[in-house]
């Protein structure tokens, strides 16, 4: 008996097998991109809500110092000019840089001021200022602009009336700085403070502040809507 001592080659994988193989790849791949962005955009969700909650505790010391919110303009140091802080445009195209002069209130009282140092400082951006102390803005988990509603300008504000209008006359010897506030549902979330009291916001992810649905705001502190 004569045996067979060939042996057969080792086999390949086949183009389906392999296209199979590539398809589970990509699957697994695709999860976990999706997996990682959302454990991501969470994080950037959290930091951001609790940089909100910094700067709410940072007006209640401001409150309890003073007995009343911060009032809607700022003395501009060294000039007779009232900045008004308005989440609105005054005929720059972009809204006023508000969380930025709302820090620079709080500068003025030390235990509103405690409360802003303790924000994260990636989130925390140095402005140039004339005033002594560091004037400094605050953005979000994304690299926006956190936004800053005070009572006297929420809502919508069409350009038609003045800081005077709105906030009263300045005092003698000093002037408003810019124009007509404005803004609308296009370039903010047209909220309603509650309570006569101020709210904090990010535009989230998307960077539209217009679109609400995934703006981050204080739990329990949201605002009412003009389009409600």
């Amino acid at each position: 008996m004569i045996l067979n001592t060939q042996r057969s080659a080792p086999r390949g994988f086949t183009l389906v097998e392999l296209l199979v193989v590539i398809g589970i790849i990509t699957v697994l791949v695709t999860i976990g991109l999706v997996i990682g962005s959302r454990a991501s955009s969470n994080a950037k969700t959290n930091a951001t809500s609790d940089t909100l909650k910094l700067l709410d505790q940072a007006l209640a010391e401001y409150v309890s110092a003073k007995g009343e919110v911060p009032p809607a303009f700022v003395k501009i140091d060294g000039a007779n000019t009232l900045q008004p802080i308005a989440d609105a445009d005054f005929g720059l195209g972009t809204p006023l840089d508000s969380v930025g002069w709302f820090c620079f209130q709080m500068s003025k009282v030390d235990s509103a001021k405690t409360i802003i140092d303790r924000i994260n400082g990636k989130f925390l951006t140095a402005i140039p200022s004339n005033d002594a102390r560091e004037f400094r803005t605050v953005n979000d988990g994304w690299g926006n602009r956190i936004r800053y509603v005070h009572p006297a300008f929420h809502g919508l504000l069409d350009g038609s009336k003045s800081p005077t209008d709105l906030i009263g006359p300045p005092p003698a010897g000093f002037a408003y700085r810019g124009g007509n506030p404005t803004r609308n549902t296009a370039n903010s979330d047209a909220g309603m403070c509650v309570g006569g009291s101020p709210y904090f916001y990010s535009m989230g992810e998307d960077g539209n502040a217009s679109s609400t649905v995934d703006n981050v705001y204080i739990d329990g502190k949201k605002p009412t809507f003009v389009s409600n």
